[in-house]
Protein backbone atom coordinates (compact mmCIF):
# COMPACT_ATOMS: atom_id res chain seq x y z
CA UNK A 1 0.00 0.00 0.00
CA UNK A 2 1.26 3.41 -1.10
CA UNK A 3 1.57 6.34 1.49
CA UNK A 4 -1.35 8.57 -0.41
CA UNK A 5 -3.66 5.61 0.23
CA UNK A 6 -2.68 4.57 4.13
CA UNK A 7 -3.06 8.32 5.07
CA UNK A 8 -6.86 8.41 3.10
CA UNK A 9 -7.48 5.11 4.94
CA UNK A 10 -6.40 5.97 8.44
CA UNK A 11 -9.10 9.37 7.98
CA UNK A 12 -7.97 12.45 7.04
CA UNK A 13 -8.31 14.68 10.02
CA UNK A 14 -8.24 11.30 12.33
CA UNK A 15 -6.85 11.99 16.17
CA UNK A 16 -3.41 11.00 14.98
CA UNK A 17 -2.84 13.38 12.37
CA UNK A 18 -4.92 16.18 14.37
CA UNK A 19 -2.36 15.55 17.91
CA UNK A 20 0.24 16.37 15.01
CA UNK A 21 -1.34 19.16 13.51
CA UNK A 22 -2.09 20.90 17.35
CA UNK A 23 1.49 20.76 18.96
CA UNK A 24 3.48 21.82 16.07
CA UNK A 25 1.12 24.66 15.17
CA UNK A 26 1.06 26.06 18.36
CA UNK A 27 4.73 26.74 17.78
CA UNK A 28 3.63 29.21 14.94
CA UNK A 29 1.84 31.50 17.73
CA UNK A 30 5.51 31.87 19.65
CA UNK A 31 7.37 32.04 16.70
CA UNK A 32 4.67 35.01 15.86
CA UNK A 33 5.77 36.76 18.72
CA UNK A 34 10.10 36.34 18.52
CA UNK A 35 9.55 37.36 15.03
CA UNK A 36 6.81 40.56 15.52
CA UNK A 37 7.95 41.57 18.91
CA UNK A 38 10.64 43.65 18.23
CA UNK A 39 7.62 46.41 17.37
CA UNK A 40 7.41 46.14 21.42
CA UNK A 41 10.43 45.26 22.30
CA UNK A 42 12.02 47.80 20.28
CA UNK A 43 9.57 50.29 20.48
CA UNK A 44 10.68 54.04 20.66
CA UNK A 45 8.46 56.51 22.87
CA UNK A 46 8.85 60.61 23.13
CA UNK A 47 12.08 61.89 23.83
CA UNK A 48 14.26 65.07 23.90
CA UNK A 49 18.06 65.79 24.92
CA UNK A 50 18.87 64.98 29.04
CA UNK A 51 18.08 68.38 30.89
CA UNK A 52 20.76 68.48 33.73
CA UNK A 53 19.29 68.92 37.15
CA UNK A 54 20.54 72.07 37.38
CA UNK A 55 18.95 73.53 34.89
CA UNK A 56 15.49 72.53 35.71
CA UNK A 57 14.49 75.96 36.66
CA UNK A 58 14.89 76.83 33.26
CA UNK A 59 11.52 76.56 30.73
CA UNK A 60 12.27 73.41 28.39
CA UNK A 61 11.58 75.53 25.22
CA UNK A 62 14.65 77.57 26.19
CA UNK A 63 16.86 74.58 26.47
CA UNK A 64 15.48 72.08 23.64
CA UNK A 65 14.45 73.65 20.80
CA UNK A 66 11.09 73.15 18.53
CA UNK A 67 10.81 71.30 15.09
CA UNK A 68 8.40 72.38 12.13
CA UNK A 69 5.04 70.58 13.58
CA UNK A 70 5.87 72.73 17.20
CA UNK A 71 7.17 69.61 18.93
CA UNK A 72 10.58 69.33 21.18
CA UNK A 73 13.05 68.12 18.76
CA UNK A 74 14.61 64.57 19.68
CA UNK A 75 18.19 65.03 18.75
CA UNK A 76 19.23 68.36 19.21
CA UNK A 77 20.09 71.10 22.57
CA UNK A 78 20.63 75.22 22.83
CA UNK A 79 24.15 75.68 23.49
CA UNK A 80 24.67 77.21 26.62
CA UNK A 81 21.93 79.51 25.92
CA UNK A 82 22.12 80.78 22.34
CA UNK A 83 20.16 79.73 19.43
CA UNK A 84 23.02 77.72 18.64
CA UNK A 85 21.49 73.67 18.16
CA UNK A 86 24.24 70.49 18.80
CA UNK A 87 23.48 67.28 19.43
CA UNK A 88 22.60 65.61 22.82
CA UNK A 89 25.35 65.53 25.03
CA UNK A 90 23.90 63.88 28.15
CA UNK A 91 21.64 61.31 26.98
CA UNK A 92 18.00 61.51 26.21
CA UNK A 93 14.96 61.73 28.07
CA UNK A 94 12.20 58.99 27.34
CA UNK A 95 8.65 59.35 27.96
CA UNK A 96 7.09 56.25 29.81
CA UNK A 97 4.60 55.15 27.01
CA UNK A 98 6.18 52.14 26.16
CA UNK A 99 8.10 51.10 29.47
CA UNK A 100 11.59 50.36 29.27
CA UNK A 101 12.81 48.99 25.89
CA UNK A 102 16.18 48.39 24.29
CA UNK A 103 15.77 51.70 22.60
CA UNK A 104 15.85 53.67 26.16
CA UNK A 105 18.43 50.95 27.63
CA UNK A 106 20.78 51.59 25.16
CA UNK A 107 19.79 54.89 23.85
CA UNK A 108 19.10 53.76 19.98
CA UNK A 109 17.55 57.30 19.11
CA UNK A 110 18.60 59.84 16.52
CA UNK A 111 22.00 58.88 14.70
CA UNK A 112 21.72 55.19 16.79
CA UNK A 113 17.86 55.06 15.62
CA UNK A 114 18.70 52.36 12.59
CA UNK A 115 20.38 49.71 14.92
CA UNK A 116 16.58 49.25 15.89
CA UNK A 117 16.13 48.62 12.39
CA UNK A 118 18.76 46.20 12.46
CA UNK A 119 17.48 43.84 15.29
CA UNK A 120 14.66 43.20 13.02
CA UNK A 121 16.55 42.55 9.75
CA UNK A 122 19.13 40.37 11.39
CA UNK A 123 16.44 38.44 12.87
CA UNK A 124 15.58 37.55 9.25
CA UNK A 125 19.56 37.13 8.09
CA UNK A 126 19.27 34.42 11.07
CA UNK A 127 16.04 32.74 9.23
CA UNK A 128 18.27 33.09 6.25
CA UNK A 129 21.23 30.75 7.47
CA UNK A 130 18.46 28.39 9.29
CA UNK A 131 16.33 28.11 5.81
CA UNK A 132 19.66 26.71 3.85
CA UNK A 133 21.02 24.55 6.53
CA UNK A 134 18.31 23.06 8.03
CA UNK A 135 16.41 21.84 4.99
CA UNK A 136 19.10 20.07 3.71
CA UNK A 137 19.87 18.17 7.36
CA UNK A 138 15.82 17.20 7.03
CA UNK A 139 16.09 15.72 3.73
CA UNK A 140 18.82 13.99 4.73
CA UNK A 141 18.27 12.74 8.31
CA UNK A 142 14.48 13.20 8.77
CA UNK A 143 11.99 15.82 9.68
CA UNK A 144 11.57 14.91 13.26
CA UNK A 145 15.40 14.96 14.35
CA UNK A 146 15.46 18.79 12.91
CA UNK A 147 12.37 20.03 14.88
CA UNK A 148 13.39 18.74 18.20
CA UNK A 149 16.91 20.26 18.01
CA UNK A 150 15.51 23.70 16.23
CA UNK A 151 13.11 23.75 19.23
CA UNK A 152 14.94 22.75 21.84
CA UNK A 153 17.95 24.88 21.36
CA UNK A 154 15.44 28.04 20.13
CA UNK A 155 14.26 27.87 24.29
CA UNK A 156 16.96 27.88 25.32
CA UNK A 157 18.31 30.95 23.52
CA UNK A 158 15.32 32.46 23.93
CA UNK A 159 15.16 32.35 27.66
CA UNK A 160 19.17 33.21 27.84
CA UNK A 161 18.79 36.66 25.77
CA UNK A 162 16.42 38.37 28.48
CA UNK A 163 19.23 38.45 30.70
CA UNK A 164 22.27 40.01 28.41
CA UNK A 165 23.66 43.36 28.96
CA UNK A 166 25.01 44.11 25.69
CA UNK A 167 23.46 45.38 22.34
CA UNK A 168 25.29 43.13 19.70
CA UNK A 169 25.17 40.13 22.09
CA UNK A 170 21.44 40.44 22.08
CA UNK A 171 21.50 40.85 18.13
CA UNK A 172 23.54 37.43 17.81
CA UNK A 173 21.11 35.97 20.23
CA UNK A 174 17.88 37.28 18.35
CA UNK A 175 19.74 35.84 15.33
CA UNK A 176 20.64 32.42 16.41
CA UNK A 177 16.92 31.67 17.87
CA UNK A 178 15.76 33.28 14.36
CA UNK A 179 17.96 30.44 12.46
CA UNK A 180 16.17 27.43 14.53
CA UNK A 181 13.10 29.18 14.26
CA UNK A 182 13.00 28.97 10.20
CA UNK A 183 14.99 25.57 9.84
CA UNK A 184 11.89 23.86 12.60
CA UNK A 185 9.33 25.85 11.00
CA UNK A 186 10.28 24.28 7.51
CA UNK A 187 10.75 20.63 8.48
CA UNK A 188 7.10 21.21 10.64
CA UNK A 189 5.57 22.55 7.14
CA UNK A 190 6.83 19.17 5.54
CA UNK A 191 5.79 17.18 8.31
CA UNK A 192 2.36 18.21 8.61
CA UNK A 193 2.34 18.55 4.48
CA UNK A 194 3.58 14.39 4.31
CA UNK A 195 0.70 13.29 6.82
CA UNK A 196 -2.69 14.54 5.31
CA UNK A 197 -3.72 13.09 1.79
CA UNK A 198 -3.74 15.05 -1.48
CA UNK A 199 -7.15 16.81 -0.58
CA UNK A 200 -6.55 17.47 2.61
CA UNK A 201 -3.18 19.32 2.15
CA UNK A 202 -4.62 22.98 1.77
CA UNK A 203 -5.63 22.75 5.03
CA UNK A 204 -2.76 21.15 6.49
CA UNK A 205 -0.72 23.54 5.00
CA UNK A 206 -2.30 26.62 5.68
CA UNK A 207 -4.79 26.50 8.88
CA UNK A 208 -1.47 26.04 10.87
CA UNK A 209 -0.82 30.15 10.64
CA UNK A 210 -4.39 30.47 12.09
CA UNK A 211 -1.73 30.24 15.40
CA UNK A 212 0.45 32.46 13.99
CA UNK A 213 -2.18 35.21 13.69
CA UNK A 214 -3.31 33.95 17.15
CA UNK A 215 -0.14 34.89 18.39
CA UNK A 216 0.08 38.21 16.06
CA UNK A 217 -3.03 39.29 17.62
CA UNK A 218 -1.91 38.73 21.63
CA UNK A 219 1.66 40.32 21.07
CA UNK A 220 0.23 44.09 21.62
CA UNK A 221 -1.49 42.63 24.96
CA UNK A 222 2.05 41.09 26.07
CA UNK A 223 3.57 44.68 24.85
CA UNK A 224 1.08 46.52 26.95
CA UNK A 225 0.66 44.34 30.10
CA UNK A 226 4.35 43.75 30.82
CA UNK A 227 6.34 47.21 30.62
CA UNK A 228 9.71 45.60 30.80
CA UNK A 229 11.34 44.15 27.60
CA UNK A 230 13.41 41.79 29.53
CA UNK A 231 10.03 40.42 31.01
CA UNK A 232 8.39 40.30 27.61
CA UNK A 233 11.25 38.43 25.94
CA UNK A 234 11.17 35.55 28.95
CA UNK A 235 7.06 35.62 28.74
CA UNK A 236 7.53 34.87 24.89
CA UNK A 237 10.47 32.15 25.65
CA UNK A 238 9.28 29.92 28.35
CA UNK A 239 6.30 28.68 26.48
CA UNK A 240 8.83 26.80 23.99
CA UNK A 241 9.36 24.92 26.91
CA UNK A 242 6.36 22.62 25.60
CA UNK A 243 8.52 21.24 22.92
CA UNK A 244 10.44 19.02 24.97
CA UNK A 245 7.62 16.40 25.08
CA UNK A 246 8.08 16.28 21.25
CA UNK A 247 11.14 13.61 21.72
CA UNK A 248 8.09 11.37 22.63
CA UNK A 249 4.83 12.73 20.69
CA UNK A 250 6.33 14.22 17.45
CA UNK A 251 6.37 10.83 14.73
CA UNK A 252 9.03 11.11 12.19
CA UNK A 253 7.15 11.28 7.98
CA UNK A 254 5.83 8.42 6.53
CA UNK A 255 6.53 9.72 3.05
CA UNK A 256 10.13 9.94 4.45
CA UNK A 257 10.86 6.94 5.77
CA UNK A 258 9.54 4.96 3.25
CA UNK A 259 11.09 7.53 0.48
CA UNK A 260 14.53 5.93 2.48
CA UNK A 261 13.78 2.83 3.04
CA UNK A 262 13.41 2.41 6.98
CA UNK A 263 9.76 0.53 6.83
CA UNK A 264 10.06 -1.12 10.32
CA UNK A 265 9.77 2.44 11.98
CA UNK A 266 7.14 3.55 9.19
CA UNK A 267 4.85 0.19 10.54
CA UNK A 268 5.26 1.13 13.70
CA UNK A 269 3.33 4.82 12.96
CA UNK A 270 0.87 3.17 11.22
CA UNK A 271 0.04 0.34 14.09
CA UNK A 272 0.28 3.64 16.46
CA UNK A 273 -2.18 6.14 14.08
CA UNK A 274 -4.54 2.67 13.26
CA UNK A 275 -4.79 2.69 17.64
CA UNK A 276 -5.45 6.40 18.21
CA UNK A 277 -7.86 6.42 14.64
CA UNK A 278 -9.55 3.28 15.46
CA UNK A 279 -9.13 2.22 12.06
CA UNK A 280 -8.22 -1.17 10.67
CA UNK A 281 -5.81 -0.73 7.55
CA UNK A 282 -6.08 -3.57 4.46
CA UNK A 283 -2.13 -3.82 5.36
CA UNK A 284 0.86 -1.93 6.92
CA UNK A 285 3.63 -2.34 4.46
CA UNK A 286 4.29 0.61 2.32
CA UNK A 287 5.47 0.98 -0.86
CA UNK A 288 6.33 3.53 -3.32
CA UNK A 289 3.88 4.86 -5.53
CA UNK A 290 4.21 2.38 -8.51
CA UNK A 291 5.95 5.43 -11.13
CA UNK A 292 8.72 5.71 -8.25
CA UNK A 293 8.93 2.14 -7.87
CA UNK A 294 9.50 1.78 -11.37
CA UNK A 295 12.35 4.66 -11.69
CA UNK A 296 14.28 3.47 -8.85
CA UNK A 297 14.68 0.15 -9.07
CA UNK A 298 18.31 0.48 -9.48
CA UNK A 299 18.67 3.09 -7.17
CA UNK A 300 22.27 3.55 -4.94
CA UNK A 301 22.10 5.09 -1.57
CA UNK A 302 23.77 7.90 -3.09
CA UNK A 303 20.77 8.29 -5.16
CA UNK A 304 18.44 8.68 -2.27
CA UNK A 305 20.40 11.80 -0.83
CA UNK A 306 19.63 14.24 -2.50
CA UNK A 307 20.66 18.01 -1.77
CA UNK A 308 20.79 21.15 -3.24
CA UNK A 309 23.02 20.28 -5.97
CA UNK A 310 20.42 18.08 -7.45
CA UNK A 311 18.11 20.87 -7.14
CA UNK A 312 20.23 23.25 -9.25
CA UNK A 313 20.71 20.22 -12.02
CA UNK A 314 17.23 19.49 -12.33
CA UNK A 315 16.16 21.57 -15.22
CA UNK A 316 12.70 21.52 -14.30
CA UNK A 317 13.07 21.37 -10.34
CA UNK A 318 15.64 25.13 -11.40
CA UNK A 319 13.10 27.08 -13.17
CA UNK A 320 10.63 25.66 -10.31
CA UNK A 321 12.65 27.22 -8.06
CA UNK A 322 13.74 30.13 -9.44
CA UNK A 323 10.22 31.50 -9.91
CA UNK A 324 9.59 30.39 -6.36
CA UNK A 325 12.23 32.41 -5.51
CA UNK A 326 10.99 35.69 -7.12
CA UNK A 327 7.68 35.15 -5.70
CA UNK A 328 9.10 34.41 -2.00
CA UNK A 329 11.56 37.36 -2.08
CA UNK A 330 8.04 39.76 -2.97
CA UNK A 331 5.63 38.12 -0.82
CA UNK A 332 8.29 38.18 2.71
CA UNK A 333 8.42 42.16 1.89
CA UNK A 334 5.05 43.26 0.99
CA UNK A 335 4.09 41.04 4.49
CA UNK A 336 6.72 42.47 6.60
CA UNK A 337 6.83 45.93 5.37
CA UNK A 338 3.22 46.40 6.27
CA UNK A 339 3.29 44.14 8.97
CA UNK A 340 6.29 46.30 10.84
CA UNK A 341 4.88 49.96 9.58
CA UNK A 342 1.70 49.00 11.46
CA UNK A 343 2.92 51.32 14.21
CA UNK A 344 3.22 54.15 12.25
CA UNK A 345 -0.31 54.54 10.65
CA UNK A 346 -2.22 56.94 12.34
CA UNK A 347 -4.65 55.74 15.88
CA UNK A 348 -3.60 53.37 18.68
CA UNK A 349 -0.10 51.32 18.10
CA UNK A 350 -1.54 48.50 19.86
CA UNK A 351 -5.39 48.58 18.42
CA UNK A 352 -3.27 48.68 14.93
CA UNK A 353 -1.34 45.68 14.92
CA UNK A 354 -4.33 43.77 16.95
CA UNK A 355 -5.84 44.55 13.25
CA UNK A 356 -3.26 43.63 11.38
CA UNK A 357 -3.51 40.49 13.14
CA UNK A 358 -7.18 40.25 12.90
CA UNK A 359 -7.33 40.29 9.57
CA UNK A 360 -5.08 37.57 8.92
CA UNK A 361 -7.38 35.07 10.16
CA UNK A 362 -10.03 35.50 7.22
CA UNK A 363 -7.06 35.33 5.06
CA UNK A 364 -6.06 32.02 5.93
CA UNK A 365 -9.66 30.20 6.18
CA UNK A 366 -10.36 31.69 2.60
CA UNK A 367 -6.64 30.56 1.53
CA UNK A 368 -7.63 26.87 2.95
CA UNK A 369 -11.16 26.89 1.61
CA UNK A 370 -10.24 28.83 -2.06
CA UNK A 371 -6.95 26.40 -2.49
CA UNK A 372 -8.96 23.38 -2.10
CA UNK A 373 -11.97 23.81 -4.79
CA UNK A 374 -10.37 26.05 -6.86
CA UNK A 375 -6.43 25.26 -7.57
CA UNK A 376 -3.63 26.86 -6.46
CA UNK A 377 -2.38 28.91 -9.43
CA UNK A 378 -5.84 31.74 -10.02
CA UNK A 379 -6.37 31.96 -6.41
CA UNK A 380 -2.75 33.13 -5.72
CA UNK A 381 -2.69 35.71 -8.75
CA UNK A 382 -5.96 37.14 -7.08
CA UNK A 383 -4.54 37.24 -3.55
CA UNK A 384 -1.64 39.49 -5.04
CA UNK A 385 -3.78 41.40 -6.91
CA UNK A 386 -6.09 42.22 -3.84
CA UNK A 387 -2.65 43.26 -1.54
CA UNK A 388 -1.57 45.00 -4.79
CA UNK A 389 -4.24 47.08 -5.56
CA UNK A 390 -5.55 49.20 -1.90
CA UNK A 391 -1.78 50.39 -1.51
CA UNK A 392 -1.74 51.60 -5.17
CA UNK A 393 -5.04 53.46 -3.94
CA UNK A 394 -2.93 54.83 -0.93
CA UNK A 395 -0.57 56.28 -3.02
CA UNK A 396 -2.99 58.66 -4.39
CA UNK A 397 -4.93 59.69 -1.26
CA UNK A 398 -4.11 62.79 1.05
CA UNK A 399 -3.72 62.31 4.83
CA UNK A 400 -6.31 64.73 4.69
CA UNK A 401 -8.80 66.68 2.37
CA UNK A 402 -8.73 70.66 1.64
CA UNK A 403 -11.71 70.81 3.30
CA UNK A 404 -10.02 69.32 6.72
CA UNK A 405 -11.58 65.64 6.40
CA UNK A 406 -8.97 63.00 8.06
CA UNK A 407 -9.11 60.31 5.84
CA UNK A 408 -6.13 58.11 8.13
CA UNK A 409 -9.04 56.03 8.90
CA UNK A 410 -9.20 55.09 4.98
CA UNK A 411 -5.86 54.44 4.60
CA UNK A 412 -5.66 52.26 7.60
CA UNK A 413 -8.91 50.03 6.32
CA UNK A 414 -7.15 49.71 2.83
CA UNK A 415 -3.84 48.84 3.98
CA UNK A 416 -5.48 46.16 5.85
CA UNK A 417 -7.20 45.08 2.80
CA UNK A 418 -4.08 44.55 1.46
CA UNK A 419 -2.95 42.52 4.24
CA UNK A 420 -5.43 40.69 4.02
CA UNK A 421 -4.40 39.88 0.11
CA UNK A 422 -0.65 39.51 1.22
CA UNK A 423 -1.08 37.05 3.92
CA UNK A 424 -3.59 35.08 1.82
CA UNK A 425 -0.66 34.67 -1.02
CA UNK A 426 1.97 34.05 1.29
CA UNK A 427 0.08 31.10 2.44
CA UNK A 428 -0.22 29.67 -0.79
CA UNK A 429 2.52 29.61 -2.03
CA UNK A 430 3.85 27.86 0.99
CA UNK A 431 1.91 25.09 -0.36
CA UNK A 432 2.62 25.29 -3.87
CA UNK A 433 5.99 24.83 -3.17
CA UNK A 434 5.33 21.84 -1.16
CA UNK A 435 3.74 20.48 -4.21
CA UNK A 436 5.94 20.91 -6.34
CA UNK A 437 9.32 19.41 -4.79
CA UNK A 438 9.85 15.74 -4.65
CA UNK A 439 10.32 13.82 -0.96
CA UNK A 440 13.67 13.40 -1.45
CA UNK A 441 14.38 17.48 -1.72
CA UNK A 442 11.39 19.06 -0.29
CA UNK A 443 12.75 20.11 2.75
CA UNK A 444 15.83 21.59 0.36
CA UNK A 445 13.59 22.95 -1.84
CA UNK A 446 11.32 24.97 0.63
CA UNK A 447 14.97 26.15 2.27
CA UNK A 448 15.50 27.34 -1.55
CA UNK A 449 12.41 29.87 -1.14
CA UNK A 450 12.38 30.37 2.34
CA UNK A 451 15.88 32.04 1.57
CA UNK A 452 14.35 34.29 -1.22
CA UNK A 453 11.26 35.20 1.35
CA UNK A 454 14.17 35.88 4.48
CA UNK A 455 15.88 38.52 2.17
CA UNK A 456 13.18 40.28 1.69
CA UNK A 457 11.84 40.08 4.99
CA UNK A 458 15.36 41.34 6.23
CA UNK A 459 15.24 44.28 3.39
CA UNK A 460 11.59 44.98 4.88
CA UNK A 461 12.24 47.27 7.62
CA UNK A 462 14.51 49.82 5.80
CA UNK A 463 11.34 50.39 3.65
CA UNK A 464 9.89 52.62 6.21
CA UNK A 465 12.44 54.97 5.16
CA UNK A 466 10.72 55.66 1.54
CA UNK A 467 8.24 57.28 3.29
CA UNK A 468 10.67 59.79 4.06
CA UNK A 469 10.78 60.60 0.27
CA UNK A 470 6.90 60.62 0.07
CA UNK A 471 4.62 59.04 2.27
CA UNK A 472 3.15 56.90 -0.24
CA UNK A 473 6.62 55.69 -1.64
CA UNK A 474 6.39 52.36 0.28
CA UNK A 475 2.96 51.20 -0.58
CA UNK A 476 3.45 52.02 -3.96
CA UNK A 477 6.78 49.87 -4.11
CA UNK A 478 4.82 47.19 -2.40
CA UNK A 479 1.79 47.43 -5.12
CA UNK A 480 3.96 47.02 -8.04
CA UNK A 481 5.83 44.00 -6.70
CA UNK A 482 2.31 42.41 -5.80
CA UNK A 483 1.53 43.19 -8.94
CA UNK A 484 4.53 41.32 -10.40
CA UNK A 485 4.05 38.19 -8.33
CA UNK A 486 0.51 38.01 -9.56
CA UNK A 487 2.14 37.37 -13.51
CA UNK A 488 5.01 34.91 -11.95
CA UNK A 489 2.32 32.42 -10.48
CA UNK A 490 0.68 31.90 -13.16
CA UNK A 491 3.91 30.57 -15.02
CA UNK A 492 4.51 27.88 -12.22
CA UNK A 493 2.27 24.47 -13.19
CA UNK A 494 -1.09 23.43 -11.60
CA UNK A 495 -0.47 21.38 -8.15
CA UNK A 496 -3.89 20.74 -7.15
CA UNK A 497 -5.00 17.14 -6.86
CA UNK A 498 -1.94 15.88 -7.69
CA UNK A 499 -0.14 13.33 -5.20
CA UNK A 500 3.36 14.62 -4.00
CA UNK A 501 6.22 13.39 -6.06
CA UNK A 502 8.67 11.13 -4.34
CA UNK A 503 11.39 11.30 -6.59
CA UNK A 504 13.71 13.96 -8.92
CA UNK A 505 12.17 11.53 -11.69
CA UNK A 506 8.70 12.26 -10.62
CA UNK A 507 9.11 15.74 -11.44
CA UNK A 508 10.28 14.67 -14.68
CA UNK A 509 7.05 12.88 -16.06
CA UNK A 510 4.86 14.00 -18.36
CA UNK A 511 1.73 14.70 -16.05
CA UNK A 512 -0.90 17.22 -16.42
CA UNK A 513 -4.47 17.31 -13.79
CA UNK A 514 -7.36 18.46 -15.57
CA UNK A 515 -9.73 20.33 -12.94
CA UNK A 516 -11.64 22.48 -15.03
CA UNK A 517 -15.64 21.58 -14.54
CA UNK A 518 -16.15 21.90 -18.17
CA UNK A 519 -13.12 20.80 -19.78
CA UNK A 520 -12.81 23.69 -22.08
CA UNK A 521 -9.61 25.50 -20.92
CA UNK A 522 -8.11 21.94 -20.69
CA UNK A 523 -8.58 20.22 -24.05
CA UNK A 524 -5.23 20.95 -25.18
CA UNK A 525 -3.83 18.50 -22.60
CA UNK A 526 -6.45 16.12 -23.84
CA UNK A 527 -5.19 16.36 -27.14
CA UNK A 528 -1.56 16.27 -26.18
CA UNK A 529 -1.40 13.40 -24.26
CA UNK A 530 -3.19 10.41 -25.70
CA UNK A 531 -3.31 8.18 -22.46
CA UNK A 532 -5.70 9.40 -20.19
CA UNK A 533 -6.86 8.12 -17.27
CA UNK A 534 -10.42 9.68 -16.08
CA UNK A 535 -11.46 10.01 -12.68
CA UNK A 536 -14.92 10.40 -11.55
CA UNK A 537 -15.46 12.46 -8.30
CA UNK A 538 -13.19 11.54 -5.59
CA UNK A 539 -14.82 9.23 -3.38
CA UNK A 540 -11.70 8.36 -0.96
CA UNK A 541 -11.61 5.12 1.01
CA UNK A 542 -9.67 1.50 -0.11
CA UNK A 543 -11.67 1.29 -3.23
CA UNK A 544 -11.37 4.55 -5.10
CA UNK A 545 -9.04 2.73 -7.78
CA UNK A 546 -12.62 0.93 -9.14
CA UNK A 547 -14.13 4.36 -9.74
CA UNK A 548 -11.24 4.90 -12.29
CA UNK A 549 -11.72 4.20 -16.70
CA UNK A 550 -8.50 3.58 -18.69
CA UNK A 551 -8.99 5.72 -22.09
CA UNK A 552 -6.66 4.40 -25.29
CA UNK A 553 -7.45 5.69 -27.62
CA UNK A 554 -4.31 7.28 -28.64
CA UNK A 555 -5.29 10.40 -31.12
CA UNK A 556 -7.31 11.64 -27.93
CA UNK A 557 -10.59 11.92 -29.49
CA UNK A 558 -12.53 9.81 -26.76
CA UNK A 559 -10.18 11.65 -24.30
CA UNK A 560 -11.30 15.10 -25.45
CA UNK A 561 -14.81 13.54 -25.06
CA UNK A 562 -14.54 12.84 -21.35
CA UNK A 563 -12.77 16.58 -21.15
CA UNK A 564 -16.09 17.62 -21.62
CA UNK A 565 -17.60 15.56 -19.19
CA UNK A 566 -17.79 17.32 -15.45
CA UNK A 567 -14.82 14.52 -14.33
CA UNK A 568 -11.08 15.16 -12.99
CA UNK A 569 -8.43 13.90 -15.44
CA UNK A 570 -5.42 12.33 -14.97
CA UNK A 571 -3.17 12.44 -18.17
CA UNK A 572 -0.12 10.58 -17.67
CA UNK A 573 2.48 9.36 -20.09
CA UNK A 574 3.71 5.82 -19.67
CA UNK A 575 7.69 5.91 -19.85
CA UNK A 576 8.20 3.18 -23.17
CA UNK A 577 4.70 5.23 -24.66
CA UNK A 578 2.91 1.73 -23.34
CA UNK A 579 -0.73 1.71 -22.79
CA UNK A 580 -1.01 2.03 -18.46
CA UNK A 581 -2.85 -1.35 -17.86
CA UNK A 582 -6.26 -0.97 -15.51
CA UNK A 583 -4.50 -2.74 -12.47
CA UNK A 584 -1.83 0.25 -12.21
CA UNK A 585 -4.40 2.97 -11.77
CA UNK A 586 -3.76 2.99 -7.57
CA UNK A 587 -0.15 4.38 -8.75
CA UNK A 588 -1.22 7.63 -9.64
Amino acid sequence: MEVEEALICLKPYGLFQMIVFLQVSLTQMISAWHTMGICFIGATPRHHCYVAPSNAAVPLEETIPRDSDGMLESCKAYVNGTNATAPCADGWWFSDEYGKTITTEWELVCDRKALVQTVASMYFVGRIVGSLIAPTISDLFGRRKVIIFCYWLWTTLGIVSAFVNHYVLYVILRACIAALDGGGSLATYCLLCEYFPVRQRAFAGNAQYLFWSLGYMTLPAIGYLVDDWRYQQLFISVPMLVTLAFYWTIPESLHFLVANDRHQEAQAILEKAERWNRVKLPTLTLVRNKASQKCCVNNTASEKRKILFDLCKNPTLRLHAIFCSCLWLINGMVYYGISLSTTVLAGNMYLNFFWSGLVEVPAYVTCVLVLKWCGRRKPTCAFHIIAGLPLLVIAFIPAMTASGTDLSALITTLTMIGKFGITASFSAIYLIASELYPTVIRNTGLGVSCFSARIGAMLAPYTIYLRGVHPAMQLLLFSVLAGVAAVLVMLLPETADRPLPETLDDCNRETVVVVDGNGEDNRDDCKENGLIIAERHYRGGPDYCNEKVLIMEMNGKEALDNCSKKRKLIAERDEEGEPLSPESCHSL
